[in-house]
């Protein structure tokens, strides 16, 4: 999969395919991919493991990266709050984080770990933050 973002309202995933997918990038040292933003988020997503096992995830640390994701897509920007997230750090220093719910999942690709977020774009009442 190669594309900035991807939003899946109904998948047919498992956790066992994304715990697969974060091990492969975790593992990638596409240098196309090192500063890319990428926002994906699926929703749906069937219950049959453990989203993050076996995997080097840390939970978030004020001094690495902030506390809000700058989602922006053509229909609206919002801050996506990444606080309870857990991380990860590839090799080549590309930080991302994952944010398992109830059978959803979100994976973002820190490409500014300390974005200026436009006060606008912390909507209230959003499913974001």
């Amino acid at each position: 999969m190669d594309c900035e973002k991807l939003v899946s309202p109904h998948s047919f995933y498992k956790t066992s395919d994304v715990n697969r997918f974060l091990k492969h990038w975790l593992q990638s040292t596409n240098g196309n991919q090192k500063y890319l933003k990428r926002e994906i988020r699926v929703l749906k997503v069937e219950v049959d493991s453990n989203m993050l096992e076996d995997l080097p995830v840390t939970p978030w640390n004020p001094k690495q990266r902030g506390q809000f994701f700058h989602f922006r897509n053509p229909l609206f920007n919002a801050a996506v709050d990444c606080s309870k997230g857990f991380d990860l750090l590839r090799d080549d220093g590309v930080l991302a984080t994952v944010m398992p719910g109830d059978n959803t999942f979100s994976f973002n690709i820190w490409n500014e770990r300390f974005p200026d977020i436009p006060k606008e774009d912390f909507r209230p009442n959003s499913v974001f933050y």
